[in-house]
């Protein structure tokens, strides 16, 4: 067994004839296809990663909807079917993509961003596309993840 993680599963891709896996790094000002994508090294299992505070230097909060979504944090809309989630993340993604001012600050004006879309229910073609039309998003700037490949040996 190769002790480089990484070295395995260059080899398991080219054994298969798979491209080697890669993760997409993204600026949120550029569109898709300026993604630059590099290959970090996988942990090994079980291990646990810890960082002493000391070593951590406080910086702020960089905001994407100033006071309410913080760039580069996890936002989650939850709440009960019917309330208008899904709504509200297309209005988002459009804003974002367009780079239309937030409801609450009209008259600021925001650069585009590229935005990834990830959703369980709602169609692509007739339910997601026409919804971000509807709200003048930006399509181009605009990715739906679909699937994510495994690697099996």
């Amino acid at each position: 067994m190769t002790a480089d993680p990484m070295k395995r599963l260059r080899d398991l891709a080219q054994s298969t004839g798979d491209p080697p896996p890669r993760i997409a790094y993204h600026d949120p000002t550029k569109p898709p296809d300026d993604w630059v994508p590099s290959v970090p090294p996988l942990p090994r299992a079980g291990s646990a990663v810890v960082r002493r505070l000391s070593e951590v230097r406080p910086e702020e909060v960089s905001w994407l909807w100033p006071q309410r979504i913080a760039l580069g944090k996890l936002t989650m809309l939850a709440g009960d079917p019917g309330l208008g989630k899904s709504f509200v993340s297309l209005d988002l993604a459009a804003r974002v993509s367009a780079g239309l001012p937030w409801p609450d600050l009209p008259s600021e004006s925001n650069a585009p961003g590229g935005v990834v879309l990830l959703s369980a229910e709602d169609g692509l073609a007739d339910t997601i596309r026409p919804r971000l039309d509807a709200a003048g998003a930006d399509p181009s700037r605009v990715v739906a993840l679909e699937a994510v490949r495994t690697i099996t040996e």
